[in-house]
């Protein structure tokens, strides 16, 4: 197969498809939609996930376009948002940075929002 980016950048699919799959990007959970889409399998591991849900969207797209009747529009949207989610982690993790240059959020110094030193200098 392909560079997994350009092969997703290839793929055509009808547009319904492609706009419920972005919708349920919002709502992508990875601890429970991954093994709801293996079942009975092996989850692979984060190198191989990819190319595995996108070698499934084939699979289930040769369904849909032979007309079966094992087809099933919500598995197949269910695979096009874990694809696409997988691929925009795997970019984020592919474009970060080796060191981290600012630090965590829970450590960086916050401002006083609720004013109370100002209330204790006005009483």
């Amino acid at each position: 197969m392909q560079d997994i980016h350009s092969h997703l950048r290839t793929i055509k699919r009808p547009r319904l498809l492609i706009s419920a799959a972005r919708f349920g990007l919002s709502a992508y959970n990875r601890d429970l939609e991954i093994p709801r889409l293996f079942v009975g399998e092996s989850v692979p591991g984060p190198a191989d996930l990819i190319r595995t849900l996108a070698n499934m969207e084939m699979e289930i797209d040769v369904e849909r376009r032979d007309r079966k009747a094992t087809y099933s529009a919500q598995r197949h949207i269910a695979i096009l948002v874990a694809l696409m989610a997988e691929s925009r982690r795997l970019t984020l993790v592919a474009d970060a940075p080796a060191t981290r240059t600012t630090p965590p959020v829970d450590r960086m110094p916050q401002p006083n929002a609720s004013g109370i030193e100002a209330l204790r200098r006005a009483t």
